[in-house]
């Protein structure tokens, strides 16, 4: 009896080529992801939204928010440090070079009072409600 030891990894290779399972192009952090992978929390209380955006090494200068035509958008541009280190990488994730990510606001939100804080990695943005107009109910005397 002849024993054959299974190695899946170096079966994988033959299969796939040189680069694993994975082709290059899925190693890319953006790859089918046109946001660029940014990950936000939305939550809701009753004094508005309040959304989180995991920006980790971003600084203030880095990231932009604008509302126009009742779209919050969300953009960053970060530049990548360039190292004199010669080793190639064959898996680089925690990478981002720019984002981009929109949402649609609705009526009750009060944009005029949209605010941001930055802290330790995490965008913080506070989407205050309008205050609700209670219909005023008038009687008329009738003659």
């Amino acid at each position: 009896m002849t024993l054959v030891t299974y190695e899946p990894k170096h079966f994988l290779s033959d299969f796939f080529g040189n680069e694993g399972f994975f082709p290059k192009g899925l190693k890319d952090p953006f790859y089918g992801n046109p946001a660029g992978d940014l990950k936000v929390n939305v939550s809701e209380d009753e004094h508005g939204y309040h959304m989180s955006a995991v920006v980790p090494g971003w600084k203030e200068d880095e990231v932009h928010l604008e509302v126009n035509d009742d779209v919050l958008t969300l953009r960053g541009n970060h530049e990548e440090k360039t190292e004199e280190d010669k080793s190639e990488f064959k898996m680089r994730e925690f990478v981002r070079r720019s984002f981009e990510r929109s949402f649609r606001l609705g009526d009750h939100v009060d944009q005029d009072q949209i605010s941001a804080k930055l802290e330790e990695g995490i965008l913080n943005i506070h989407l205050p409600k309008k205050e609700e107009v209670k219909p005023k109910t008038q009687r008329i005397k009738i003659n």
